[in-house]
């Protein structure tokens, strides 16, 4: 039997956070639109897979990897 699971987390940050990608420091003061990590997970009883998403600009290695 195959089992499936689903989950959506708001991961935005607070306001004041630094924002990445820009040349000076800059910090949030407005929250457009959330920021989410959502995963489906399947279970077939011998196997899992899990698939991501997340809406960010990276994640480091040492994270990713666990």
């Amino acid at each position: 039997m195959l089992k499936t699971g689903f989950a959506r987390l708001d991961i935005t940050p607070a306001l004041g956070a630094h924002l990445a990608g820009y040349f000076n420091i800059r910090v949030a003061d407005d929250i457009l639109d959330p920021l989410y990590v959502t995963a489906v997970a399947f279970d077939d009883g011998e196997k899992r897979a899990v698939i991501l998403s997340v809406d960010n600009i990276g994640i480091k290695q040492d994270i990713a990897l666990g």
